[in-house]
């Protein structure tokens, strides 16, 4: 198999595995909203909790007037205030009160006063016209029946702002005996408690900016360190996988983690290339001409083999050792042999080739110790394939007649001949072609 040819789920876990981990991204996405969305629900309690206690203060200032209104009318009209409060207070005593509750109305600034007895009926009010009716809402009801303080916001239709409240004036027996109902300014105390929470809230609020603005630089800082890192992996493994055939990095990126890559059985197209007479060119060519040389021709001849759909096993000094497997493996290989030795002899380098192409069985699969390994293909059909090649001489072709028969590319082979191969008890029947 060819690099280009490499499977789409091999090639996804592999740039799944080398691709920078999105630190950033996710910090956006995940931990960002997390944070805005414990910020909003920390804003909505505190208001919440703020709202409540406005509202339990305001309830404590008005029962505070109301106790104070209480002991002032006491203390000027005594008599008259303990009838009131026991419910028997005649129209005399009545009148004799409304002085010191106008009185208190004034020195606080009230916008109303009303005083209920127990059945509702206003026994006095800041406006005459209220006095003597009977009022009845849930409020009332609430603070008659079981002692509950109420308020109750109001806006007019003018902006003024004045809270209304009910509450109840209990006998010495612990019995609601009235019920006052205030109107009060409301400006003046939420402004007070809007004054005492700004340094609690803003202080929380500039630190969590504060801690924000430094945890998005470290993220930032990480993310760059962590793509400098991943950058630097991609290009370690590119330059290691430039050194492996495409067999060998696709099983390594198919083998699941922690398991080690098996030994396979198969059946494949061996093409096995070696220069002519490299020795005496190497030994009279300066060591730079002789690398020169080495890299021009394995170019070359590597271009061919992937061109055709093969792949490189190894380099093997001036030597390639390639592999074909899969449908039209022997057809695949013969026209790469053909088309190495074209481009070797159209290049007019100082050297050619001998190729020899040979079809059997091998085990492919990681060979050697744990520290130092090669995946390879080896047995007899490597040792076949080697001994071919030797047989050839420069721009010549040697394959087994099985192999161009099958292939359908024989046109051009020469007839039939049998080699007697090196560790073989039979002879291997061969044909041959060299460049016109």
């Amino acid at each position: 198999m060819s690099r280009a040819e490499t499977s789409a789920p091999d090639i996804a876990a592999s740039d799944s595995a080398e691709r920078p981990f999105p630190l950033a991204r996710r910090y956006r996405r995940r931990v960002l909203p997390i944070m805005a969305l414990f910020v909003v629900s920390l804003v909505a309690l505190t208001a919440f909790s703020v709202r409540q206690a406005v509202r339990e203060i305001h309830l404590e200032f008005a029962a505070r007037g109301v106790d104070e209104i209480a002991a002032e009318v006491d203390a000027k009209v005594p008599a008259a205030w303990a009838a009131l409060l026991a419910g028997s207070a005649d129209a005399e005593q009545r009148a004799e009160l409304a002085a010191p509750f106008v009185e208190a109305v004034s020195e606080r600034g009230l916008i109303q006063l009303k005083v209920y007895d127990r059945n509702g009926e206003a026994v006095f009010s800041t406006d005459a016209a209220d006095i003597g009716k009977i009022e009845s809402n849930e409020a009332l009801t609430s603070a008659i029946q079981e002692g509950e303080r109420t308020l109750l916001p109001h806006e007019e239709a003018d902006g003024t702002r004045y809270n209304e409240f009910y509450v109840p004036i209990l006998r010495p027996d612990g019995a609601v005996g009235l019920v006052m109902e205030l109107y009060w300014p409301a400006g003046e105390l939420r402004a007070i408690l809007a004054r005492a929470l700004v340094l609690p809230t803003l202080v929380p609020g500039l630190l969590l900016l504060g801690l924000l603005v430094v945890l998005g630089y470290l993220i930032r800082r990480a993310q760059a360190g962590i793509d400098f890192r991943a950058q630097r992996v991609r290009e370690l493994s590119a330059r290691l996988e430039s050194f492996m055939s495409s067999s060998a990095v696709g099983a390594v990126r198919a083998a699941p983690t922690g398991s080690d890559m098996p030994l396979m059985r198969i059946e494949v197209s061996l093409v096995y290339s070696d220069v002519r007479r490299f020795t005496d060119f190497s030994e009279t060519e300066t060591p730079e001409a002789v690398v020169a040389f080495l890299n021009r021709i394995m170019t070359l001849q590597i271009e061919c083999v992937t061109r055709h759909g093969g792949d490189v096993d190894k380099l093997i000094g001036d030597a390639i050792l390639a592999r074909f497997e899969g449908e039209g493996k022997e057809a695949r290989a013969v026209r790469a042999a053909l088309d190495i030795q074209a481009a070797v002899e159209a290049a007019g380098l100082p050297r050619g080739v001998g190729v020899g192409v040979f079809t059997g069985p091998a085990i492919s699969g990681p060979i050697g110790p744990e520290a130092r390994r090669d995946y390879t293909v080896v047995g007899d059909s490597v040792n076949i394939a080697a001994r071919l090649c030797s047989a050839a001489r420069r721009g010549e072709i040697v394959a087994d007649a099985g192999t161009l028969t099958r292939s359908g590319a024989a046109e051009g082979f020469g007839p039939a001949e049998a080699i007697k191969v090196k560790g073989r008890e039979h002879a291997v029947e061969v044909r041959r072609w060299a460049a016109g």
